[in-house]
C-alpha cells in the first residue's frame, strides 16, 4: 500500500463496516416500506465542490444501493431554513438532513413543531427528541494539513482562510495551526475570514492578498467560497498552493491542490440511515466523527507532496490515531497547545 492511499484507509475501512451493519441491521422498515429521505442545503448550495455536494453524495448513494427516495431543498439565504424544513417535514419523510452548523436554530424550531419527523442535524448539536446530530472532530484531519503546510513551505508564512468564525471553522483552524507549530514552530499562519460560506470572489481577492503578501500555502475552508481561493492558486501558477476542504478537491486545480482535509457527511448519512433501520426513530442522539472513526481524512491525490513528507503526515496521524497527540480543539486549547516531541 503506497502512503497516498494509506492516508485515506480509515475512511475506506469504516465505509465498508457501515455498509455491512446496514446489510445487517434489524427490521424496523418493512421490506416494502419505500424510505425517504431529503436534506436541505445551507446557503451555499449544491455545486459547492464541498459541504453540501459530499451530503448530496451520501444521500445519492442511499438512492443507488437501496432503492430511497431522495430529494433536495436549496437554500439560497438563512430566512429560508424553516420553511424549507417545514415543507419536507410536512410530505411527510422519513429523514431530513439539515447541512451546516447555521441551520441549528431552525432544526430546534421545526423538530418542536414536527415531533414525529426524524431530523439528522450535520455539523452541530441540535436539541430535540427526534434530532440524531453528528459533530466532527476536524481539527483532527486538519491536524494533518498543517504538517505537509509546515514543511511544504519555502517562506515560513502559510494562509488560513475561513468562510466564517464559527465554531466548526475555529476547529479546522486551530488544528491546522497546531500542525504546522509541531513541524515548523518558525512558521507563521495567516487568518483571514470571507463571512460568506457563498461568495467565491470574495475568497478570491482575500486569497490573492495573502498570495501577495509572501504566502505560499492557504487552507482554504470556506464552502463555496473556498473555490474563489483555489482559483486564485491557478491565476498565481506554479509554487502558489491550496489545501482544500470537505471533499477532495485536487481535480479542480491538479498543479495547485496540495492536499484535502475531506469530512465523511456521506458516510454520516449512512450511518444515521442504519440507526433509523435498526431503531425505527431518533432519540437525541450525538455522534463525534474524527480520524479514528472515519469521520475524517486527509486526502493526497497528485504528486505535489513528496514521499518524505508524506512519510512525516503518515507517522503523526498514528501519533493521533493512537491517542499519543491530543489535537486542540478551540484557541484557548491552541495557546496551551505544547508541541510534541517526535
Amino acid at each position: 500500500m503506497t502512503r497516498k492511499k494509506c492516508l485515506s484507509s480509515v475512511l475506506a475501512v469504516c465505509a465498508v463496516v457501515l455498509t455491512a451493519a446496514l446489510f445487517a441491521s434489524g427490521p424496523a422498515f418493512a421490506a416494502d416500506q419505500k424510505f425517504k429521505a431529503a436534506m436541505v442545503t445551507d446557503a451555499a448550495g449544491l455545486g459547492d465542490q464541498s459541504f453540501n455536494d459530499t451530503a448530496w453524495a451520501g444521500l445519492k448513494r442511499l438512492e443507488e444501493e437501496f432503492g430511497t427516495q431522495i430529494s433536495v431543498v436549496e437554500s439560497t439565504e438563512m430566512t429560508q431554513y424553516v420553511t424549507n424544513l417545514l415543507r419536507l417535514a410536512d410530505l411527510d419523510y422519513d429523514m431530513i438532513v439539515a447541512v451546516g452548523s447555521l441551520l441549528e436554530d431552525a432544526i430546534e424550531d421545526v423538530a418542536d413543531r414536527r415531533p414525529n419527523t426524524n431530523f439528522l442535524m450535520i455539523d452541530s448539536v441540535a436539541q430535540g427528541d427526534s434530532v440524531l446530530s453528528v459533530l466532527y472532530r476536524e481539527q483532527e484531519g486538519s491536524f494533518l494539513a498543517g504538517v505537509a503546510a509546515g514543511l511544504m513551505t519555502k517562506g515560513n508564512r502559510v494562509g488560513f482562510i475561513g468562510g466564517m468564525d464559527v465554531p466548526p471553522v475555529e476547529r479546522w483552524r486551530v488544528g491546522f495551526e497546531a500542525g504546522v507549530k509541531t513541524v515548523n514552530p518558525d512558521c507563521t499562519v495567516v487568518v483571514t475570514f470571507i463571512e460568506d460560506f457563498n461568495d467565491p470572489n470574495k475568497g478570491k481577492q482575500l486569497a490573492l492578498t495573502q498570495y501577495n503578501f509572501g504566502i505560499d500555502i492557504i487552507f482554504a475552508v470556506g464552502g463555496q467560497s473556498g473555490l474563489g481561493v483555489i482559483h486564485a492558486a491557478e491565476e498565481k501558477g506554479e509554487g502558489f498552493y491550496v489545501i482544500g476542504s470537505d471533499s477532495d478537491q485536487n481535480h479542480l486545480a491538479p498543479k495547485n491542490v496540495l492536499a484535502s482535509v475531506v469530512k465523511a457527511v456521506d458516510m454520516s448519512i449512512y450511518e444515521a440511515f442504519a440507526i433509523l433501520r435498526e431503531n425505527g426513530r431518533f432519540s437525541g442522539e450525538v455522534l463525534s466523527h474524527g480520524l479514528p472513526e472515519g469521520g475524517m481524512a486527509l486526502a493526497t491525490t497528485g504528486d505535489l507532496l513528496p514521499e518524505e513528507v508524506l512519510a512525516e503526515v503518515e507517522y503523526w496521524q498514528e501519533r493521533v490515531l493512537n491517542g499519543e497527540v491530543v489535537v486542540p480543539s478551540n484557541l484557548n486549547e491552541l495557546k496551551s497547545f505544547a508541541a510534541p516531541s517526535k
